[in-house]
């Protein structure tokens, strides 16, 4: 299953060759690579040590593949909850081995020179300081969606990392998905002609805490801005980038104790670019049947669909009809191996191995398509580019 997923995640400008099923990438140009080899000659690869900032809910995830990730040493966890670091203590059995500290400690943490990367997983109103701060002490970063709130925010990170030489991988995870990457590479080896039309589904399951919704972050739409990104970074994908025509986001709040705060539970959105792409977008805070994620890309000689997975391939079939699995019930469960792979690649990329796979130029157009689509959203119109 891994070795699929590797596969299926490399264009061709990215692979070189693929040799005995071993994949072989280009070099990142400012990479710094010490090779040590034993007395065979055989690469001895290096344990890199990390810290790790925030303890919220998508931390969990990570943690777990960082513990059992052979290549990596966590040496400390950053988090301003004193409750929920005990929660995570308990809950990864974890020793005197990994220091617990405050926000405030982290220039003393970042100027340690044993360190050798950090990941961020705090509220996303964090990240830009975090990761801008980690770079200039000479640290690469692996961080979760987005870099920054706004365009600018993730420019400045970009041109952080690029002007001390050091990698910065943003972790947008259905690009490590099998299913996703095949809707890509149809698309990419031209077996679909030409792209005429794509469609996104994300039903969240189940739905997070009310302190969550209420605080995911300061766009005033965050069913687009936390949520839909993840459907906003595959039509960026999908298209390499282009910048669209217009976009508008039509949206509505079915959830009593949200119309308080004014944040919208449903979305519908559209978007058109200039050779005629057509996208739609449909994303909800809660599914009942389970965490529903498709994508589809039409084209003028096919189409190509993501379906949702289900806990098992099991089929039963009887006289009365027949039945399957019901599809897995949130993210942790749907995005297991992408989570897994995706730090994978973050680990490759400090070895020089690889190049992030999520640029920025793809990052800042994430960006900008979001920032237009909230101003959809709260001016009730259509939105050019």
């Amino acid at each position: 299953m891994f070795s699929k997923l590797r596969l299926g995640l490399l264009t061709s400008r990215q692979c070189t060759k693929v040799h005995d099923g071993i994949l072989s990438l280009p070099v990142l140009n400012n990479a710094k690579r010490d090779i040590h080899t034993d007395n065979g000659g055989r690469e001895i690869k290096k344990k890199y040590s990390v810290g790790l900032f925030g303890c919220g809910r998508i931390a969990g995830v990570h943690l777990k593949n960082i513990l059992r990730n052979r290549r990596l040493d966590l040496k400390w966890i950053v988090e301003q909850d004193r409750d929920r670091l005990q929660e995570v203590k308990e809950q990864f059995v974890l020793g005197d081995e990994i220091q617990f500290y405050k926000p405030s400690d982290r220039d003393q943490l970042l100027s340690d020179k044993s360190l050798d990367a950090v990941i961020v997983v705090s509220p996303t109103n964090t990240h830009t300081e975090y990761i801008c701060e980690s770079l200039k002490k000479g640290k690469s970063v692996f961080t979760e969606k987005p870099a920054g709130e706004s365009v600018s925010d993730i420019r400045k990170c970009y041109e952080t990392a690029e002007e001390n030489g050091l990698t910065l991988v943003t972790g947008y995870t259905r690009r490590f998905d099998a299913e996703f990457c095949d809707v890509k590479n149809a698309l990419d080896n031209g077996s679909l002609g030409k792209l005429q039309c794509i469609k996104t589904t994300t039903r969240d399951s189940p739905k997070p805490s009310y302190t969550f919704l209420k605080s995911a972050d300061s766009t005033g739409c965050n069913i687009l801005a936390d949520l839909g990104v993840h459907d906003i970074d595959m039509i960026v994908w999908l298209t390499k980038a282009k910048k669209p025509e217009s976009i508008f986001i039509n949206c509505h709040v079915h959830d009593d104790e949200l119309k308080d705060c004014g944040e919208p539970d449903s979305l519908v959105g559209m978007i058109k670019y200039p050779d005629g792409t057509l996208v739609t977008m449909d994303v909800f805070r809660e599914s009942c049947y389970g965490y529903d994620i498709r994508l589809e890309a039409f084209g003028t000689k096919g189409m190509a669909l993501a379906e949702n997975p289900r806990e098992s391939a099991t089929v039963i079939d009887g006289v009365s009809g027949g039945r399957s699995r019901r599809i897995f019930n949130s993210f942790p469960q749907r995005f297991e191996a992408p989570f897994e792979a995706e730090l994978e690649h973050f680990v490759d990329c400090l070895d020089g191995k690889a190049v992030p796979l999520i640029t920025k130029d793809e990052s800042l157009q994430v960006a900008e398509i979001i920032e237009k689509g909230v101003q959809s959203y709260k001016e009730k119109r259509l939105v050019m580019f």
